[in-house]
């Protein structure tokens, strides 16, 4: 996903697609034939007929077709999805950012995005083969701890080249980021116990990861409060400091900080663990599949963008080796 210039996206690699792309429709319905074997899809506006059908919706996409399809299928008195359990063990990585207010200008994305004199000088340097911001998400560098001294890796904690206003803009001001100089240190839990769900009301789906419903997740933030103000207390940090944002509360009332900041970590993981074979084949039916997130019955990194990678390349080859080498 890294190009020449910016960051590439998978429609890149559909130039000489093989296939036809329906857009602006939405699966409604699974589709299958007496024996359980899946015949197409269902969209809000016609049905797609298919020998095979592969969800990679992301856990609320995958979830909330196969949690509506299965209810549909109650009131119409079958039973394909009866006995597949979907929606249940959902985790996110819980995300909490101490922020900073610095004493100097370091071209953060806060004073990017309020000079448009910057924005075009650093556009310049980026086209001319200068290494920017430009070229990232706006993190550095990142460490991997064990806080709780197990022997295992449990949280990340990276460095940010801005500070939000608010909690992603949302205290109503009109930028996203602060107008003066800042930086953030971003807390992940990279294998969350806090386990959620799911569900569908109503027609609608209801995610609930249950953040915090775990001790151990509330014991390790509480620890990488406490690192994280000793860092930013350490050369060559502290040299940049004018303000840490908060920071009687992080060190007197850190459980009551953590609660009231703590945000998703945008990385769903889980769902449909259970619904599958080894072959990423939904049990109980044939030629439907799951590829995505939802598959993962835990987190396995603190991102979750090179584990589907890896996930799709690794379905890509048992799909291929069960329904057409040979042929």
């Amino acid at each position: 996903t890294s190009g020449k210039y910016f960051r590439s996206s998978v429609m890149a690699f559909t130039n000489n697609k093989l296939f036809q792309i329906f857009t602006g429709e939405k699966v409604d319905k699974l589709l299958f034939d007496s024996n359980g074997k899946v015949t197409g899809v269902k969209t809000n506006l016609k049905i797609i007929n298919s020998d095979y059908v592969i969800s990679s919706s992301g856990v609320i996409g995958t979830c909330d077709l196969f949690l509506k399809s299965k209810l549909k299928e109650e009131l119409e008195k079958k039973n394909y999805l009866k006995n597949i359990s979907i929606g249940q063990d959902v985790i996110d990585h819980t995300n909490l950012r101490v922020k900073v207010f610095a004493n100097r200008k370091f071209n953060s994305l806060n004073e990017l995005s309020h000079s448009a004199y910057k924005k075009l000088l650093i556009i310049f340097q980026h086209f001319t083969g200068k290494s920017t911001i430009l070229k990232s998400p706006g993190a550095t560098s990142a460490a991997y701890l064990d806080l709780d001294h197990d022997g295992i890796i449990d949280t990340k904690i990276q460095l940010l080249q801005f500070t939000e206003s608010g909690r992603l803009g949302s205290d109503g001001a009109k930028s996203l980021f602060d107008e003066q100089p800042g930086f953030s240190i971003s807390i992940t839990l990279i294998n969350p116990k806090s386990m959620g769900a799911i569900t569908i009301k109503d027609s609608s789906y209801n995610v609930d990861p249950k953040y915090l419903s775990s001790k151990k997740d509330i014991d390790l933030l509480n620890k990488a409060l406490k690192y994280c103000l000793k860092l930013l207390r350490s050369k060559p940090l502290s040299d940049y400091v004018l303000e840490v944002v908060d920071e009687d509360k992080i060190e007197n009332s850190p459980k009551d900080y953590i609660i009231n900041n703590i945000y998703s970590g945008y990385h769903l993981f889980g769902g449909s663990h259970k619904a599958i074979d080894a072959n990423f084949e939904v049990k109980n039916t044939k030629g439907l599949y799951i590829c995505d997130a939802s598959i993962f019955k835990t987190h396995v990194a603190s991102n979750s963008h090179a584990s589907v990678v890896i996930l799709g390349d690794i379905f890509s080859k048992k799909f291929i080796a069960k329904n057409f080498e040979g042929k």
